[in-house]
């Protein structure tokens, strides 16, 4: 799949302009790929090699290190974008305001949809047993639609470079993988700024990423879950949110005791051992903060929902 996506992205750096550049991270891997890109790819593209695995946020932190444009497009290897959508994503990017963080592409999975479907599409943050969650959405037709989307995913998306130098980067206390562009994103909208949703711009996933390769089920719901806990807790200030969601842990971990579900016990003490961290992550976002939690999730949730389609 990174050759497919390479070669997209060689069309689209000539659509665009000669001083675009491409980056590839390799995040310790232990194939061959390195020696292709070397011999394949080496006159256009940028290798960083990191000796060890870091995971998702590690490796995109270390690639948006090494960039020195403007923008920031991050791409997974399996994410391949359609004719002129790198070029529409970047000349909608280069029109918003200055107080834009991010802009998410539309990202057609397997199964496509329609494209009003995409054009109707929003995220929206509900509260469930004690946690907020983030759901795409799908607005009524006749719905003034803003392009507002709280959450602009790492996995495609367009990122102002100086701002993910502000904010830090990915906090690589999610690592290895999840909940790590939630925290990024929020973090922006806490900030004041804005992520925006351009549908026009069309990215497919393959999705043929190596995290159900090489984890099995249960570990994968209880990293996720880990870094729910670690969401809210760094994040989180609203006293009547956090209230609520640390009367809901006792009843979590209670589900932990049914059969084959005791990762959501270890979930929430995999996240207590990361309570140092999470106390200095805090203290950041605090000084940082301008938006408060209920105003970010007011601005997020305008619309009339027709239909859910969980992200």
């Amino acid at each position: 799949m990174l050759e497919e996506t390479l070669t997209a992205l060689q069309t689209a750096i000539q659509a665009i302009a000669p001083e675009v550049e491409v980056i590839v991270v390799d995040d310790g891997g232990v194939d061959d790929t390195c020696s292709r890109l070397q011999k394949d790819y080496s006159s256009w593209v940028k290798l960083v090699q990191r000796e060890k695995n870091g995971g998702f946020s590690a490796a995109c932190n270390s690639g948006i290190a090494a960039a020195s444009g403007e923008w920031v497009l991050l791409l997974n290897n399996d994410m391949v974008p359609e004719k002129n959508a790198v070029e529409m994503l970047l000349d909608y990017a280069e029109s918003c305001a200055a107080d834009v963080f991010a802009v998410r592409p539309a990202i057609a999975r397997v199964k496509r949809l329609e494209a009003d479907d995409y054009a109707h599409m929003a995220m929206q943050i509900h509260r469930e047993r004690g946690m907020l969650r983030f759901f795409i959405v799908r607005l009524a037709a006749s719905t003034a639609h803003s392009q507002a989307f709280p959450v602009c995913s790492g996995g495609a998306g367009l990122f102002r470079r100086e701002m993910l130098h502000t904010l830090g980067g990915f906090d690589e206390i999610f690592s290895p993988f999840y909940w790590e562009d939630t925290d990024l994103s929020y973090r922006a909208l806490i900030r004041g700024w804005r992520n925006l949703y351009f549908p026009q711009a069309l990215f497919l996933h393959a999705e043929t990423g190596s995290i159900k390769k090489h984890f099995r089920p249960a570990s994968v719901e209880r990293t996720s879950q880990r870094n729910a806990y670690l969401f809210h807790w760094l994040n989180i200030s609203d006293k009547k949110l956090l209230l609520q969601h640390l009367l809901w842990i006792p009843l979590h971990l209670i589900r932990g005791l049914a059969p084959q579900q005791h990762w959501r016990i270890l979930a929430f003490f995999d996240a207590l051992a990361r309570f140092p961290q999470v106390r200095e992550g805090r203290k950041k976002r605090l000084l940082q903060r301008i938006q408060t939690d209920q105003a970010v999730i007011a601005q997020s949730n305008q619309g009339v929902v027709t239909k859910i389609w969980v992200q």
